[in-house]
């Protein structure tokens, strides 16, 4: 009798297992895109800000060689390592250019965009190479290395600007580096 009972039990269990089992469906959801193969370029730089700071007294004036400039690192190289882009900048067709407010003096370095009372005057944030010498912001800036990826550095300083008034207090501004097609 308890052999029928358990087999009536599992029949049973069976039948109900079967009865109230349905199939279920999943969803999945499908987003992407079809690209062509990039031929884009990008900078990176070692620093994303930077902070100067100079004694008004001993601070070169706009054009002057560098006497100590902060230095900051970038890289030119093609995105996701493409070789188009490397193949520009080996044969010389990629520059970049420096981008930003330029001061209302010469125009040869960046504005000091600090607002307010305590905001420095007569100020301007120049643009150097590794050799001290001034780089010229209105124009697009040469890669000195020929090869498919380019690391090169350039210097910023504090310049008391032409044929104004310097005062001490803060300095704020921002430099752009973009891709240049030559």
């Amino acid at each position: 009798m308890k052999k029928v009972f358990t087999g009536i039990a599992i029949s049973a269990l069976v039948f109900i297992g079967s009865a109230s089992a349905e199939d279920q469906g999943a969803v999945l959801s499908v987003n992407g895109a079809v690209t062509q193969k990039t031929n884009a370029c990008e900078v990176t730089l070692n620093k994303s800000s930077v902070n100067l700071t100079d004694d008004i007294s001993r601070m070169i004036t706009q054009g002057d060689r560098a006497t100590s400039i902060t230095p900051v690192s970038m890289t030119v190289m093609g995105v996701d390592n493409n070789w188009t882009c490397g193949q520009k900048i080996l044969n010389g067709e990629i520059a970049v250019r420096f981008v930003g407010t330029h001061d209302n003096a010469d125009g040869t370095a960046f504005a000091n965009t600090a607002s307010g009372n305590d905001a420095a005057a007569g100020v301007g944030i120049g643009l150097f190479e590794t050799s001290n010498e001034p780089i010229d912001i209105n124009q697009p800036y040469h890669l000195a290395t020929k090869s498919n990826i380019v690391t090169q550095f350039f210097g910023l300083q504090l310049v008391k600007l032409h044929g104004q008034n310097t005062a001490a207090g803060k300095v704020t501004g921002d430099v752009t580096v973009q891709i240049e097609r030559l």
